[in-house]
């Protein structure tokens, strides 16, 4: 099966200004290495065949040196960039205009999802969609999951408590997403929502849709404001240095999924500047 990764990493940035003045968001740091890393590495561990990673024009160039790490990788990856018009749903119409594929994962850029058994439980659903939810403590900063009266349907950051599951940034859809993107206009704000696509598939019985609601086991962060960004860091960091395991790291994902060969790696990882990334990569086959 053909499963093409999307990773939006388009955006202003408006809410990490002034570290975007110069910066792609999803360039910054988590710990050791760029925030894109880890949405990468998710699409990975999913064998994903082809990655597609949208962007804005102007972040094209600082972006070339990930895409060359990813093809000694032997991972098929490519940029593309975003359309004027803003909002999920129109930023994947994007990334997936010209492709082929039959599965589609997509993932914000600003999202790290990370737990035992994580990419294994997504890969044992059967449904063509599916969504990923988890309890927040405040949901009107989210857009939510209600199921009341029988009904189900995505609130966008609710006024009014009606649900604490909170969607995540990381989707599954099937090869017939496009038609369902095609419905998608333009709301108040001047941007698609996200809410209408899964509202629609919601809606619609032939759709098949997961809901699926994350554990305490997973974790799920979104380093997308100053405090998140601190947050995440100083998270990511004690995980990593507790357990003596990084995660997050394309090169290790790239070697268990069988991209590339313990000689490759090892070649790879060789031309690295010494210091703790590179001898942790060591590690693993040493």
């Amino acid at each position: 099966m053909s499963k093409l990764g999307v990773i939006l990493a388009a955006g202003k940035g408006t809410r990490l200004y002034p570290l975007t003045l110069s910066v792609n968001k999803h360039l910054l740091n988590i710990y050791n290495k760029p925030m894109i890393y880890y949405p990468i590495t998710n699409l990975i561990m999913l064998n994903c065949t082809r990655i597609v990673i949208i962007t804005n024009e102007k972040d094209v160039v600082s972006f070339k040196p990930i895409i060359e790490t990813l093809k000694k990788l032997n991972i098929d990856c490519a940029i593309k960039v975003q359309s004027e018009s803003f909002g999920i749903p129109t930023a994947v119409r994007d990334a997936i205009s010209d492709e082929i594929f039959e599965e589609l994962y997509v993932i914000l850029g600003d999202n790290i999802f990370f737990g035992n058994g994580f990419i294994e439980s997504l890969q044992r659903l059967q449904k063509s969609n599916l969504i990923l939810t988890k309890i927040v403590k405040d949901p009107s900063q989210f857009g939510v999951i209600s199921e009341q009266k029988n009904r189900r349907q995505m609130v966008e950051k609710p006024k009014e408590f009606v649900s604490n599951q909170a969607v995540t940034g990381f989707y599954r859809f099937g090869a017939d997403i496009i038609d369902v993107l095609e419905e998608c206009r333009p709301s108040s704000r001047g941007e698609t929502e996200i809410a209408d696509v899964i509202n629609l598939l919601l809606n619609n019985p032939a759709k098949d849709l997961d809901i699926v609601k994350l554990t305490r086991a997973t974790l799920w962060l979104d380093a997308g404001t100053f405090e998140d960004l601190a947050n995440t860091n100083a998270l990511v960091a004690q995980i990593s240095q507790r357990q003596g395991q990084d995660f997050g790291s394309i090169e290790e994902a790239a070697l268990q999924n069988g991209y590339i060969s313990v000689p490759t790696f090892k070649k790879i990882i060789r031309n690295y500047p010494p210091n703790s990334y590179s001898q942790y990569l060591e590690s693993i086959v040493s």
